[in-house]
C-alpha cells in the first residue's frame, strides 16, 4: 500500500502514452467531450470536506469508455484495420468500440455476456450499425471474455480489452488530466473499479502531479475481484459466483496490465453491499440539484459516492473527487430493481 507522504514510482510509458492519447483525443474528430465537474453543495455540506462529482455521463455513450475505446481504434495499424477487432463487455466499452468502428469504417465483433442490461445491447447495435456483430456468449463478464479471446485468434483479429490494455488504460486516464485541469488541490479521488482500467489511468495521472493525493478504489463486494488481488498479491479469479447485479463492474478478475502499473498506487480499495449502492443510485436520480445528469447515474457510476461513506473521517476538511463513470442505466431497471 502506497504512503502518501512519500514519492511514488509512476510508469514512464504509461505516462508517454497518456501524452499521446490526449493528443489524439483532442484531434477534431475525436467524439470524445471534455468532462463535466461538479461542486455538490449537500455532500460538502454532510461530510464537512469539499466534494466535487466529475461526470462523464455526458459523453456521446454516456460513459467515460469512450475514451479508451477511441485511443485504441485510432492506433491501430493498417493490416489491423483489414483483420477487424474482437473485444468483449458488458455495456459501456461495447458502445464505445461500436461507435468507433463505425466511424473508422472497420468491423468488430462485439461479444456481451447473455444478461447485459437490453439497453446496453440496443444501444451498442444503433452505434454501430452495419460495422459491428453482436455476439451474445456466457452467463457473466469472464466467460463471455474466454470466448472472445479464442474467437480473435480463430480469426486472426485483434482483442480490444477493456481495460487489459496500456492503449485503452492511456485513454481512461485523460479524464484525469483534465480533472487535474480544472482543479488545482486534491487531496482524494474515488474511484470505481472493476478491470482496472480506470483507476490505473487516473492514478498514475493524479500520483504524477501530486504524490501526496490519496487514491480510493470503490468496487462492489459481490466482485471485490481488486481486493483479492491485494489480498494475494496478484491478480487471479475470485473463486464461486460472482453477482453481476453492477453489471458494469462485475469482473472475476482484475488485468494483469493494470494492476502491474498502478497497483502501488492505490491507498485503499473499499468494497460496498449492493443496498448501500442502490441507496446512493436512488440519492443521484432524485437529487433536486439542476444538473440532470446526476440523475442518470448507473449502478457502477454510483459505487465512488458510495465510498464515501465508508471513508467519512478520512475525508472531513479534505478537497475530494468522486468519479461519476457511466449514465446508462434504463428508467425501467431503476423502477424495477434499484430504486429505494
Amino acid at each position: 500500500m502506497a504512503n502518501p507522504e512519500q514519492q511514488v514510482s509512476v510508469s514512464e510509458q504509461l505516462l508517454e502514452e497518456i501524452v499521446l492519447a490526449r493528443r489524439a483525443l483532442d484531434r477534431r474528430e475525436s467524439p470524445v467531450l471534455r468532462t463535466e465537474l461538479i461542486y455538490d453543495k449537500e455532500l460538502s455540506s454532510e461530510f464537512e470536506a469539499n466534494i466535487w462529482l466529475a461526470s462523464e455521463v455526458h459523453q456521446s455513450i454516456g460513459a467515460y469508455k469512450i475514451r479508451g475505446a477511441y485511443n485504441f481504434i485510432h492506433n491501430l495499424t493498417y493490416d489491423q484495420r483489414l483483420s477487424g477487432v474482437v473485444t468483449v463487455s458488458a455495456g459501456n466499452h461495447a458502445q464505445g468500440i461500436a461507435l468507433c468502428s463505425n466511424m473508422a469504417k472497420i468491423h468488430s465483433d462485439i461479444f456481451m455476456p447473455e444478461n447485459t442490461p437490453s439497453n446496453k445491447v440496443d444501444s451498442v447495435r444503433t452505434l454501430g450499425g452495419d460495422h459491428i456483430t453482436i455476439i451474445p456468449k456466457g452467463n457473466d463478464f469472464d466467460k463471455s471474455q474466454k470466448h472472445a479471446k479464442s474467437y480473435s485468434k480463430k480469426i486472426g483479429a485483434i482483442f480490444a480489452s477493456p481495460f487489459n490494455d496500456i492503449k485503452v488504460i492511456a485513454g481512461q486516464a485523460t479524464w484525469g488530466v483534465e480533472i487535474g485541469e480544472a482543479l488545482d488541490e486534491i487531496d482524494m479521488v474515488f474511484c470505481p473499479v472493476g478491470g482496472m482500467g480506470l483507476i490505473a489511468g487516473i492514478s498514475t495521472v493524479m500520483k504524477h502531479k501530486n504524490p501526496k493525493t490519496e487514491i480510493i478504489g470503490v468496487e462492489p463486494k459481490g466482485a471485490a475481484s481488486l481486493k483479492y488481488a491485494r489480498e494475494l498479491g496478484k491478480p487471479l479469479p475470485l473463486k464461486g459466483k460472482i453477482d453481476t447485479f453492477v453489471d458494469g463492474a462485475a469482473v472475476r478478475q482484475v488485468g494483469e496490465v493494470p494492476y502491474r502499473l498502478a497497483n502501488h498506487l492505490i491507498r485503499r480499495v473499499i468494497s460496498v453491499t449492493t443496498p448501500e449502492l442502490r441507496q446512493v443510485t436512488t440519492d443521484l436520480w432524485e437529487s433536486q440539484q439542476q444538473e440532470a445528469w446526476l440523475r442518470r447515474a448507473e449502478l457502477a457510476g454510483g459505487l465512488a459516492v458510495a465510498g464515501l461513506y465508508r471513508t467519512r473521517a478520512l475525508v472531513k476538511g479534505k478537497n475530494v473527487v468522486c468519479l461519476i463513470s457511466g449514465g446508462n442505466l434504463s428508467q425501467e431497471r431503476y423502477e424495477a430493481e434499484v430504486r429505494v
